[in-house]
């Protein structure tokens, strides 16, 4: 073909080209303008430059995709010659044959050239294009939308340690520190426990707000979790046992779980526990003492030693997952090696035949005392390690992991005596109701972790202001308000007979 045609050539390729840099350009525009309406709408800032990646990236990958399908061929360019002016196919002709010898093919190729030449110079054809630049000034009004819009605000939550420490706070951490200063845990775990605790006080009078202080206390209460947690071997002694056919230790060994009945969330309720939990052990530990003691009962001094040979390896087994340090490991020791000096008795031939039931029945019986009072020390150290732990919970207002003790209602329950519903106002108050309160308002109480009514707490809470009253933080008049409000609290109203 000759020159003129490929004019017409490089005319539509230009044509192609202009199409696909507009495509390109249009999609980066669109794909910046969709992915900014969705993240400002999704309150999701990114930086600029991942715009420009995406912009850039979008518009060549689209830009490139249609220039290969908008780029014309010689038989497209032929067939667009023919139909635009008219050539009856004489174009298409003279290319199909172009390397044809001929008389005839030479003839129609010659005149095909010479309809060519004198083809008035092409004009693009703006009625066919007006949909590229429209669909460019469409996305960049969308891209325009989307750098306009505004990034939404995601209002933050509150806060609820963002506030200056309280009186009750510091009040309440000294209160714990007492309690476990005066409690009878071990002196190690004692000592790290205060230390835990004396960091979060620090905190409390040094920062100006808690949330300054809560890395601290969330850290002491992991920590102090996990101390209490080092020293609880019962379950290991359970699950060992228990491995070992051992089962009426076993079953001794799990009620140092007693603890998991009491809600302890003040010190009163652990000292309560502390009274309680030997009795409670006791009943679990010595009738399944008893019934291992009565395994020996009538049996010859051969048969004694197999049984004592046999659980002598068993009790091995055990010791090996105990810290020798844990007061069970000293329990079970001191019993097994008791037992093995029987056996060595019988097979040197120098055991009391005639006391020999006496002696056993007397090892099992300080084997009792030994395992009760293990099982107790650990059993308490877990009730004192939920108690601080819940304590710390309480004072700064943080959910209790065990709320078993508690309803769906959050924390409260009802107080006897009280109907908490809506209509006729019962008559709150403590005790027998001889004295009713004036109203039956229900108020959190940081020690039980429930709502009781006002009342209830009145004692406990003119304890604290009243050192305010005994001291010099007040003017005479605030104190003489304090002592009036009290005393119309105190006061209440005389239940008719």
């Amino acid at each position: 073909m000759n020159k003129t045609f490929f004019k017409i050539k490089s005319g539509h390729i230009l044509r192609a080209l202009f199409k696909s840099i507009t495509v390109g350009i249009a999609a980066g525009l669109l794909a910046v303008g969709v992915v900014l309406l969705a993240l400002k709408l999704s309150a999701i800032d990114l930086a600029v430059y991942y715009y420009i990646i995406i912009a850039v990236g979008t518009a060549l990958a689209a830009g490139a995709v249609s220039f290969l399908f908008f780029k014309p061929n010689d038989r497209a360019v032929a067939k667009a010659v023919d139909d635009e002016y008219k050539l009856q196919e004489k174009v298409q002709t003279a290319l199909e044959f172009e390397n044809e010898q001929g008389a005839i093919v030479v003839m129609q190729r010659e005149d095909a050239n010479e309809r060519i030449k004198s083809l008035p110079r092409h004009k693009p054809d703006f009625k066919k294009l007006w949909v590229f630049p429209l669909a460019f000034v469409l996305a960049a009004g969308v891209a325009v939308a989307g750098i306009l819009t505004p990034l939404k605000q995601v209002q933050a939550e509150d806060d609820p340690y963002d506030r200056p420490p309280t009186r009750y706070e510091v009040l309440a951490m000294q209160e714990l520190i007492e309690n476990v200063e005066s409690s009878n845990l071990g002196d190690d775990l004692k000592a790290d426990t205060l230390v835990h605790l004396n960091v979060i006080l620090d905190g409390l009078e040094e920062f100006d707000n808690v949330s300054d202080v809560m890395p601290d206390i969330e850290n002491s209460i992991t920590s102090i979790s996990e101390s209490f947690l080092s020293v609880k071997e019962y379950d290991k002694l359970a699950v060992k046992l228990l491995e070992q056919r051992f089962n009426e230790l076993s079953d001794a060994a799990q009620s140092a779980d007693g603890y998991k009945e009491f809600n302890l969330n003040s010190y009163d309720l652990v000292l309560s526990f502390e009274s309680s939990v030997l009795e409670l052990i006791t009943a679990q530990v010595e009738p399944q003492v008893n019934t291992l003691r009565e395994t020996y009962a009538n049996l010859g001094s051969t048969e004694i030693s197999a049984k004592i040979y046999e659980m002598s390896g068993r009790l091995q087994n055990t010791l090996s997952v105990l810290s020798q340090d844990g007061s069970s490991y000293k329990a079970l020791t001191a019993f097994k090696n008791d037992m093995d000096e029987i056996r060595v008795k019988i097979v040197m031939g120098t055991a009391d035949e005639a006391h020999m039931q006496h002696n056993i029945d007397l090892i099992f019986y300080d084997f009792e005392d030994r395992l009760i009072e293990a099982l107790k020390e650990q059993s308490y150290t877990q009730g004192m390690g939920v108690f601080v732990v819940n304590r710390i919970k309480i004072i700064f207002g943080m959910p209790i992991d065990d709320d078993k003790h508690n309803d769906d209602a959050g924390n409260k329950e009802e107080t006897p005596g009280i109907d908490p519903g809506d209509g006729d106002v019962s008559q709150g108050g403590i005790g027998d109701h001889d004295v009713v309160y004036g109203s039956d308002d229900m108020i959190y109480d940081p020690d039980t972790g429930k709502y009781v009514t006002y009342g209830e707490l009145l004692n406990k809470y003119f304890a604290i202001v009243q050192e305010y009253l005994n001291g010099e933080t007040l003017n005479d008049t605030q104190k003489e308000i304090a002592r009036y409000y009290f005393e119309i609290l105190f006061s209440g109203i005389k239940e008719a007979d």
